[in-house]
């Protein structure tokens, strides 16, 4: 089944176990998180951070959205997730409404070398396996 397929409205029906108020990123985990160690990778990330509630932060390189989510939802933070690949932005920002988070993560076409915001606005940022990819790097 494709993202595009299934109805939100639809998802009334699915139980959400009353201590996991995280269910359905818990759900998507095994396949959100594009990280070569996936999750686990995303909250090891996540604990070294200094990430406030509150905060707007970017992540470059976003793909479909997993760690953003997350991020957003343990911190209560808002996530700009940026990245040149079209179909992830449409599957993440479709994941973040199936989720009820289209609020606190949106998902852009952009370059990560040239944010499409001035840094004033962010009030950090992230990467996970994308500087590799990146030709031209300043240290």
């Amino acid at each position: 089944m494709s993202v595009s397929a299934v109805d939100p409205r639809q998802m009334n029906h699915v139980p959400q176990p009353a201590s996991r108020p995280d269910y359905f990123s818990t759900l998507l985990a095994p396949v959100d998180h594009f990280p070569a160690r996936g999750f686990p990778a995303t909250v090891e990330l996540a604990d070294a951070l200094p990430i406030k509630e509150g905060d707007r932060l970017v992540d470059i390189g976003c793909g479909i959205g997993g760690p953003a989510r997350y991020l957003a939802k343990r911190f209560r933070c808002h996530v700009d997730g940026l990245d040149i690949t079209a179909p992830f932005l449409e599957a993440g920002n479709k994941l973040s409404e199936l989720v009820g988070m289209e609020g606190m993560v949106v998902f852009r076409h952009g370059d990560g070398q040239k944010l499409p915001y001035p840094s004033e606005t962010l009030d950090g940022g992230y990467t996970q396996h994308v500087t590799m990819n990146v030709p031209t790097r300043n240290s």
